[in-house]
């Protein structure tokens, strides 16, 4: 499912704003021979929430944002927010589809220095073998300044959902 800004769809106790729709690979083995992506290759961004109300709200809020801060340029991205034992990991981003796309995923963890964001490209067909060019942790000096930004903005309000 793509996160952005289109329409507002109800997913049980939670609004979430944007075409949650679609998905860069579109299943079939039909749909393999035609181009539109392969439905078969490992994922890591399956457009789930955690289950714990606390955190999905607050990370309902920070991916919206997101659509508006870190990816204004493609208007959406794809995210995976998990919660356990008091910790939380939070994915979000864009994985290629085909061959040269580029891959961009941004990490929110409860720890504030294992934050980081990869991007690359795919060197393989249907988005396989993703080379990354840019892998920087948040406490790296050269890190991405729009995304320390926002790291500093939501992490708190994540670690306060889930009693930290």
């Amino acid at each position: 499912m793509l996160y952005g800004s289109i329409k507002t769809v109800n997913v049980g106790f939670m609004s979430l704003k944007g075409s949650k729709i679609m998905r860069h690979r579109i299943g079939g083995l039909e749909n393999v021979y035609m181009g539109l992506g392969a439905d078969n290759i490992p994922y890591e961004l399956d457009n789930t929430l955690s289950g714990n109300k606390a955190l999905d709200a607050v990370a309902d809020k920070m991916l919206d944002d997101a659509v508006d801060t870190l990816f204004s340029e493609i208007g959406g991205f794809d995210y995976k927010v998990t919660a356990n034992n008091g910790s939380f990991k939070i994915l979000f981003g864009r994985e290629p589809a085909y061959k040269h796309d580029p891959y961009q995923i941004c990490t929110i963890a409860t720890l504030y220095n294992e934050c980081n964001i990869k991007r690359g490209t795919a060197r393989g067909y249907y988005g396989k073998d993703v080379e990354i060019e840019y892998d920087k942790n948040i406490s790296d000096i050269d890190c991405d300044k729009a995304f320390v930004e926002f790291v500093d903005k939501w992490h708190p309000q994540l670690l306060e959902a889930m009693n930290c």
